[in-house]
This record gives structure tokens, C-alpha cells and sequence, in this order.
């Protein structure tokens, strides 16, 4: 009874820690969620004031120059939660196993306390010193030893063996495969922020080729147009350059969960191949199997005029890079030519 109250106790502060977690989560996201709104209320106002009074005109006085400092405090606030964020969904999936873990030992040790009681109540309370423990042992093993056939010992001895290789073999497995869906996860996480970053600084050009675009000077001369379009269009290009960085690392991250869910798939193929070895109990058979789990190499050495389709993979987007890059070279020798024409 002692124990199970003290296993409840543990329940009950455990319950309590998650929920003070929970607690903090929440404020933590509405405070930084206020921030973001007080720092863009503020960011607002402090360009509307600037462009209505001119950038020319110096920072209004009292009150109104607290705006600046306040906007750029908040923002850092922001950046710095948002950071943090960021940092902890990136956080490996392995940290949080030690936590997994130990809930998992907690259980199973109510459940220890609770079959305990349950047995007691089911003897109808009946307890047993520790001399009576120990000659009731003494006379049950005494009883086996006497009445058990000795055939049965081996066949016995050998079932547990058998029993023990089996677990042994499955809790391998089980470790290559965790990991191997643990960097998955991984692989996917990151992938979700070169996302982000990717539809972010693209949207971040095309609002600034937007703006360019809307606040074309009333003009018509083509010197005052090439001088205006040309730097805002050589910012939009530098954007998109960084945005399609971006999204290159999120599709090679979909190539490597990919490469990692085939690995699994592998993995469980020869964890079915070597428990069907392991039931047919012959020895060819498993000792096929050995051999071949044994000649399993990740890091192949390819021979001359020999290929992969990730190698392939890889020399086509490099001849799209720099074909890319040599259209982007002419492009822009173009315009530097029709400016010198122009002047």
C-alpha cells in the first residue's frame, strides 16, 4: 500500500509539472504574439509618420521619438523568441527519449504495484514473513527438482534460447529502425523551414519587383527608367537567388527522407527474412541469411564508367545551375550594353 501511494504521489507531481509546462507554453505564445502586434503597430506608425513628413524631416519630438527605440526593442524581442522557436523544433527527436523512458518505467511500475495488490487482495490479505518466504521457496524448488523429468530440462533450455535470440535480434532491429525514424523526422523538420525561409524570401521579392513596379517615376525617358528599374531588379534577382537556395535544401531533404524510408523499408525486409530463417531452423538457410546481412556495405566504392541515379541526379542539376547562371551572365551583359549605348 506504501508503494502504490508513493507511485500515485509520483503520478500526481508529474501531472502537476506537465501542467505547469502547458501553462507556460501558453503565455510564452501570447506574450510573444502580443509582442509581434505591438512591434508592428509601432513599425507602422513610425513609417506612415516618415513617409507622411518627408525623410528629410527630423524625428518628431517627445512622446512620438519614443517610437523608434520602442519598435526596435520589440522587434529584437520578437526575432529573439522567434529564434528560439525555431531552435527548439529543430531540437533532435533522440533528446527526448531519456523522458520517454522514464514515463515508460514509471508505468510499468504501477502496474507492478498494482498487480501486487491485486494478488494480496485476491490471497485475502495473506502475507508471509520472510522465514515462511524462504521455505516455501526452498520446498517448491525442492518439488520441481524431484518431479520434473529430465527430458524436459533441455527441451526447456532450448526454447529459452531460442525465446532469447528472438528478443535479442528483435530489440536490434528495433534500435536500427528508431534510428532510422528518428532522422527522418529530423530530415523533415528541417525540411519544413528551408520551406518556410524559401516561400518567405521569395514573397519578400516579389514585394519588393511590386513596389518597384507601383512607384515608377513619371517619366518617359529611358535613361531615368534603366537607372531606376535596374538596381531595384538586381535586389529582386539576389532575393530569388536565396530563395531558390532554400528551396534547393528542402528538396534535397526530400531526397534523403526518401533514401531513409527505403532504408527502412530494408530493414524490416531482412527482419522478416532472418525470422523466417530463424523459425524453419535450418542451417543453410540461416547461415545464407548471416552472410548476406554481413556483406551489407552503405559506403560503396563505384568502379570506373559506373553510376548511381543520385549521382545522375546531381550532375543534371549542376548543368541547370550553371545553365542558369550563363543565361543570367548574358541577360545582364545585355542590359550593361544597351545602358552604354544609351549614354
Amino acid at each position: 500500500m506504501e508503494q502504490l501511494a508513493n507511485f500515485e504521489q509520483l503520478l500526481a507531481r508529474d501531472s502537476e509539472i506537465k501542467r505547469r509546462s502547458r501553462r507556460r507554453k501558453v503565455f510564452a505564445r501570447v506574450f510573444l504574439s502580443a509582442l509581434l502586434i505591438l512591434g508592428l503597430a509601432l513599425a507602422l506608425s513610425v513609417v506612415f509618420d516618415y513617409v507622411r513628413q518627408g525623410s528629410s524631416s527630423a524625428l518628431p519630438s517627445g512622446v512620438e521619438f519614443l517610437k523608434f527605440p520602442l519598435t526596435v526593442i520589440t522587434m529584437t524581442g520578437v526575432a529573439a523568441g522567434l529564434l528560439g522557436s525555431i531552435l527548439k523544433y529543430l531540437e533532435p527527436v533522440s533528446k527526448n527519449r531519456s523522458a520517454a523512458k522514464d514515463l515508460e518505467m514509471r508505468l510499468m511500475r504501477k502496474e507492478l504495484a498494482e498487480l501486487t495488490q491485486a494478488f494480496e487482495n485476491g490471497h485475502g490479505g495473506l502475507a508471509l514473513d520472510e522465514v515462511a518466504t524462504t521455505d516455501l521457496v526452498a520446498m517448491l524448488t525442492e518439488r520441481v527438482r524431484t518431479e520434473a523429468a529430465e527430458a524436459l530440462l533441455p527441451h526447456l533450455q532450448a526454447r529459452l534460447e531460442h525465446k532469447f535470440r528472438s528478443l535479442t535480434l528483435e530489440r536490434k532491429f528495433g534500435q536500427m529502425t528508431g534510428r532510422l525514424q528518428r532522422e527522418t523526422v529530423d530530415l523533415a523538420r528541417r525540411g519544413n523551414l528551408n520551406l518556410g525561409l524559401g516561400m518567405l524570401t521569395t514573397m519578400m521579392g516579389l514585394s519588393v519587383l511590386g513596389w518597384a513596379v507601383f512607384q515608377t517615376p513619371a517619366t518617359s525617358d529611358p535613361k531615368t527608367l534603366i537607372a531606376y528599374f535596374l538596381p531595384r531588379l538586381s535586389l529582386v534577382i539576389l532575393i530569388e537567388v536565396f530563395a531558390y537556395f532554400f528551396l534547393r535544401l528542402y528538396k534535397e531533404s526530400l531526397s534523403g527522407i526518401k533514401y531513409f524510408q527505403n532504408e527502412l523499408t530494408n530493414v524490416e525486409s531482412r527482419q522478416i527474412a532472418l525470422d523466417a530463417a530463424l523459425q524453419s531452423s535450418s542451417p543453410e538457410l540461416q547461415s545464407y541469411i548471416v552472410q548476406a546481412l554481413s556483406n551489407t556495405e552503405r559506403n560503396i566504392i563505384l568502379n570506373k564508367d559506373q553510376t548511381t541515379v543520385e549521382l545522375e541526379r546531381e550532375k543534371m542539376n549542376r548543368d541547370m545551375s550553371i545553365g542558369f547562371a550563363e543565361q543570367l551572365r548574358k541577360i545582364l551583359k545585355r542590359d550593361e550594353k544597351f545602358v552604354e549605348s544609351n549614354n
